[in-house]
């Protein structure tokens, strides 16, 4: 692991060198003072702890904020253990159906909007295929969690099964 902060070999702190001079340099053809690969430091760095990729701080963020019983989106009070609120899911539902409508009328694929649909389908072979596995993995998962719980587990579309 690299040395934190790293040394610069001008003798001080890249991140104290300001945007001013940077700027400077570079009108007079000067190569910036700051080491390559060099990036300013994160609170993560400053702090020691290692960073959490966005993806997964965005997911622990949003759970979080549902504990809270507020919507994910707008952060008002939602009821039933909802992601969101009435109002942001119906803003949300008309952006959908509004993009739906316009891949539709373009002739794409109406999930994605890059390829052309299949034959007498809404989308294309990719997203179906998608479609499928995603549908193979909750199942499985449901099915791993009625069993775990010794009840019924709905399989697909509605039927229920005795475990």
């Amino acid at each position: 692991m690299s040395r934190w902060p790293p040394a610069d070999p001008g003798g001080r702190y890249p991140w104290l060198y300001t945007m001013r001079e940077m700027l400077a340099d570079r009108e007079r053809g000067i190569p910036p003072k700051v080491p390559a690969g060099w990036r300013p430091p994160t609170w993560a760095d400053l702090l020691g702890e290692p960073a959490l990729p966005a993806t997964r701080y965005r997911k622990r963020h949003r759970a979080k904020v549902h504990a809270r019983g507020l919507c994910d989106r707008c952060r008002r009070p939602v009821e039933g253990g909802a992601w969101k609120c009435g109002r942001c899911a119906a803003e949300l539902a008309e952006l959908h159906r509004e993009r739906r409508a316009r891949f539709k009328a373009a002739g794409k694929c109406q999930h994605c909007g890059k390829r052309p649909p299949r034959p007498g389908q809404v989308n294309c072979d990719p997203c179906a295929e998608r479609n499928r596995a995603n549908a193979r993995r909750v199942r499985a998962r449901r099915r791993v969690e009625g069993s775990a719980a010794g009840g019924a587990v709905r399989v697909a579309r509605g039927n229920v099964r005795d475990q």
